[in-house]
């Protein structure tokens, strides 16, 4: 083992304690970025990976004659497609409440696959078992385990009520149906609409002959190339069903422009945090290697005296910041790790289709060489230091040593300060000489570094807070939407 070697172990044994503790210090301020940076791509992907994963549909299809559904399914652009009825049927509640069965026991599964928040799914062979949206839920006051009462038509008053029969009381069954479950749509995120709900293929089969239907069956289409693929589709299944068949067609959407502006504020903040975060981080990293630089000057001169080249003694200094750099990256990936569940945030939360740990190989292994990288780079800035001024010939017998007090000192002792005020300034400003020697400088720059982001940190929270609880400042300037189904305009009073 050479020279390097030998000191190297023997600056850890000796000064292992503070190597652990500088090791600690690398790696929550490396975990406080890699976790923002990684929280900041987690959320910024989020919403899209959560429509991804819902598969929803691009399509409504109101098709006269079933024989046309099998056609319909082997269209080249259809990617899936579930067939649903619209109950007649009215929920015990105030409100408007649209009411939907599955009938082929797709729908939920291959398409319009929402994530379970609470509870569990309906099962698809239970009559009075249903899975309530989110919003819809939220909006009646519903839970898992409330009891909802339906009020139906038979399907002798919907031909009534499409007759414009307006004095109809709901003579079916009444049916009381189990919420068993609370899921998430990608529309619970975006502007929140009509309540619906979409009972299980058991009630279909169970009252398709005794409850009526308002609007016949439907078919609920996703396309393989999205909303592109709708006007070829449409021709597709108008020629299908042949001339002076009418097909009704509703393009199915949301909108996803104010989810991703908020997304884009919550990204850019976390990213804005990683940045402070980083550089507080390598002003204090940066201070404890320098601090651990100069404590380790007064082996220089000994080195020298024993024949050590220029370059030993620059990597006697340098060598025992290597462990301490793996070490504080490792911990920093660690941190990362631990701390994932804790991202994405705000609305992105909600829609993290996989929440809780996240493992982000990208972000990890690239923040584990970049930690190494910038504290082996700092250690080297450190010992390039206190190798130049041990190189400097010795005042008061210590190497490095300089009498030259500090020029704001100097002016504050020239222009009558007191003595009191000249000596504080003097122990903020002058690191010291030999091996007592500090890095006031660094200090100071951290210390200032650290202020400055805590300010930004709390002004751009504030901020933050000020934005999405003051609606107007983001274009919401209504307090209501006047409209309803079927009305092409909407008004906002």
């Amino acid at each position: 083992m050479g020279v390097v070697g030998l000191v190297a172990r023997a600056e850890l044994r000796r000064r292992w304690l503070g190597a652990l503790v500088l090791s600690l210090v690398v790696g929550i301020a490396g975990g406080a970025v890699l976790t923002a940076v990684a929280g900041a791509r987690r959320t910024s992907t989020a919403f899209d990976r959560f429509v991804s994963e819902s598969r929803p549909a691009d399509a409504l299809v109101n098709v006269p004659d079933a024989s046309l559904v099998d056609e319909i399914e082997r269209f080249p652009e259809v990617e899936a497609l579930a067939q649903l009825s619209t109950v007649a049927a009215v929920p015990d509640v105030d409100g408007y409440f649209a009411v939907g069965a599955s009938v082929d026991g797709r729908y939920g599964i291959t398409v319009d696959r929402a994530r379970l928040v609470v509870g569990r799914r309906a099962d698809a062979d239970a009559v009075d078992e249903v899975t309530l949206p989110e919003s819809t839920a939220r909006e009646l006051g519903l839970a898992v385990g409330s009891r909802l009462r339906l009020l139906t038509f038979t399907p002798e008053q919907v031909a009534l009520l499409q007759g414009e029969e307006a004095d109809v009381e709901p003579a079916g069954p009444e049916v009381m149906v189990t919420i068993v479950g609370i899921e998430r749509h990608p529309t619970d995120l975006s502007a929140p609409g009509e309540g619906a709900m979409v009972l299980t293929p058991a009630f279909h089969r169970a009252y398709a002959d005794r409850i009526g239907e308002f609007e016949g069956k439907f078919l609920a289409v996703r396309l393989a190339g999205g909303r592109a693929d709708l006007p070829g589709f449409v021709e597709r299944t108008k020629r299908l069903a042949g001339p002076g068949t009418d097909v009704g067609f509703d393009p199915v959407g949301f909108e996803s422009a104010g989810i991703d502006d908020s997304l884009g504020v919550l990204t850019i903040g976390l990213v804005i945090f990683a940045v402070v975060a980083g550089l507080a981080g390598l002003v204090a990293v940066g201070q404890a290697l320098g601090r651990q630089a100069f404590a380790a000057a007064a082996d220089h001169l000994a080195l020298r005296s024993v024949g050590a080249s220029r370059r030993q003694r620059f990597l006697a200094l340098l060598v025992p910041a290597i462990p301490i750099a793996v070490a504080g990256a490792a911990a920093a990936v660690g941190i990362a790790l631990v701390a994932s569940p804790l991202m994405p945030i705000g609305i992105a939360r909600r829609a993290e289709p996989d929440p809780g740990l996240a493992v982000d190989g990208l972000v990890l292994g690239l923040g584990f060489a970049s930690v190494v990288v910038l504290v082996v780079a700092l250690a080297a800035l450190s010992a390039a230091r206190v190798h130049r001024l041990a190189d400097r010939p010795a005042v008061g017998g210590e190497p490095g040593s300089r009498a030259a007090p500090s020029a704001i000192v100097e002016r504050l002792r020239r222009g009558g300060f007191s003595p009191p005020a000249v000596a504080g300034v003097r122990m903020a400003l002058e690191p010291g000489r030999g091996r007592n020697a500090v890095p006031a400088r660094p200090a100071l720059v951290g210390a200032a570094v650290g202020v400055a982001g805590l300010i930004a940190a709390l002004v751009f929270a504030a901020s933050l807070d000020r934005l999405v609880t003051t609606p107007r400042l983001y274009g919401w300037n209504w307090d209501v939407a006047a409209g309803g189904p079927g009305l092409e305009d909407e008004y906002l009073l």
